[in-house]
């Protein structure tokens, strides 16, 4: 075997640990949650028929990029700018866009149009989540959407249905839900869950005008990256899908279908209404879930204190349109809105994401190690050194 042979094995596998080091460093999360000021109003949902023009249904769209707007403002007057890797998010429950009757196709495309190019205004590394949409899709099947947004100059927007209907869930028509699990599984066994392929299609975008609007994706992962390179998984569960372990079963099933590294580290959030997290769905090192619940229950990480809930404070952007705002012991209530009603904005202390648990650390570092292989695989020239350089730890 050739000296240069070895030499170049040894370059490829340190640039792929150099790769791998980079989208595994440490991730700092600063995370702010909406909570309803009344948990039991799902938007405009409950609310009755329109009786002005501000509040008219042709309008809608507009309102809800409005407030979605104000959102994004309040996590980017709270972001930390050239901190590392550090994200700012903001997200809210379950039901909180809910419309009665649901929005069109044409609208929910218009209304995600609407956000990329907002998103695409913003500096990068703000998220939000935004929990959820009532929408009647092309097929007839009303869904229960939660928008996730990565901001920047080319923005990443993903959209992902319920997989799991409640008899409790408010819809126009609960005969139409769309719903994945009508006969409720033994959600305690992680065993891999093959979809209904017609109907499903992990396609983690969302549907737009440019896509084929016909599929509804449930794929509740989104992978993540930093300004600066480092990525991480976001999990969402919309309430039941926690309990039947939805994100957990997909993670199962994808590992080994990528073709890149997969990162190890993961943030695992429940958007509900109503709902407590299960421990047989967990994900991450020690269980950790972000809980974003209209009717909290659960802690959510440290509350700031005094010194820093006062920098909060100062942090609100104020001479909103349409909106008022005001200081709280645990953040700031937010009124006269665009769409809705008031809510409460909590801040959280900023805090590292943690890594798959390990189970499913163990999953995804065999998969980093297969793709160090693969790339082997390319260069026929090294065949003689791949099992000597693919044995060793990795990553």
């Amino acid at each position: 075997m050739k000296d240069s042979d070895y030499k170049q094995a040894s370059a490829l596998k340190q640039k792929m640990r150099r790769h791998n080091d980079k989208i595994n460093r440490p991730i700092t999360i600063n995370d702010l949650i909406v909570y309803p000021a009344d948990p039991s109003i799902n938007g405009e949902f409950n609310q009755p028929q329109q009786q002005s023009t501000s509040q008219s249904q042709e309008d809608r769209i507009a309102r809800m990029t409005a407030e979605i707007r104000r959102l994004a403002d309040f996590a980017v007057a709270n972001h930390t700018q050239g901190a590392g890797d550090y994200v700012t998010r903001i997200a809210t429950p379950e039901f909180f866009f809910y419309t009665n009757p649901p929005l069109s196709q044409e609208e929910y495309s218009t209304l995600i149009q609407n956000i990329e190019a907002m998103a695409a205004q913003l500096p990068q590394d703000i998220h939000m989540i935004l929990g959820s949409f009532h929408l009647e899709h092309t097929s007839g099947a009303l869904l229960n959407s939660t928008i996730h947004v990565q901001t920047g100059p080319q923005p990443e927007i993903n959209a992902f249905a319920k997989n799991t209907v409640s008899h409790v869930d408010p819809a126009s028509d609960t005969s139409r839900a769309f719903n994945q699990n009508p006969v409720r599984q033994d959600p305690s066994q992680l065993t891999s869950t093959k979809h209904n392929q017609e109907l499903l299609n992990f396609k983690p975008k969302a549907f737009t005008g440019t896509e084929d609007s016909s599929v509804i994706s449930n794929y509740p992962l989104i992978r993540c990256t930093t300004a600066s390179g480092a990525e991480f998984i976001t999990a969402v569960d919309v309430c039941l899908d926690n309990y039947m372990a939805h994100a957990a079963k997909t993670l199962v099933d994808n590992i080994d279908t990528q073709d890149n590294l997969i990162p190890t580290h993961c943030s695992h959030v429940i958007v509900s209404n109503t709902i407590s997290k299960s421990d047989h769905a967990q994900i991450t090192e020690g269980g950790i879930v972000h809980h974003v619940d209209a009717w909290p229950s659960e802690q959510n990480g440290t509350p700031l204190d005094a010194r820093n809930l006062q920098r909060f404070h100062n942090s609100i952007p104020l001479n909103m349109p349409h909106s008022t705002t005001q200081s709280s012991k645990e953040g700031c209530y937010v009124d006269s809105l665009a769409f809705g009603k008031g809510y409460n904005i909590k801040r959280y202390a900023p805090e590292q994401i943690t890594r798959l648990s390990p189970e499913f650390l163990s999953s995804a570092q065999q998969h980093n190690k297969q793709c160090l292989k693969n790339k082997f695989a390319m260069h026929p020239s090294l065949e003689g050194v791949v099992k000597l350089y693919t044995t060793s730890s990795w990553p």
